[in-house]
């Protein structure tokens, strides 16, 4: 199996928003000592969340402005 398959079936949503985030498998990949990182995005809206249908319709304008 590859990583990205194991550590997506070892995170959890026992948080208060009962969410998957996808930011633990950095955790993971910690845990299991592999080489992780970061990636600094020069623009904020290259990594937009969405979580609600009105996150949607920011990402939704942003992606036609470009």
């Amino acid at each position: 199996m590859n990583f990205l398959a194991n550590a997506l079936s070892k995170i959890h949503n026992n948080n208060a928003q009962g969410e998957l985030y996808l930011t633990d498998i950095v955790a993971v990949g910690n845990n299991e000592r592999r080489n992780v990182g970061v990636l600094i995005a020069e623009n904020e809206n290259e990594f937009h969340g969405i979580n609600s249908k009105a996150d949607l319709e920011v990402a939704e304008s942003l992606m036609r402005q470009r």
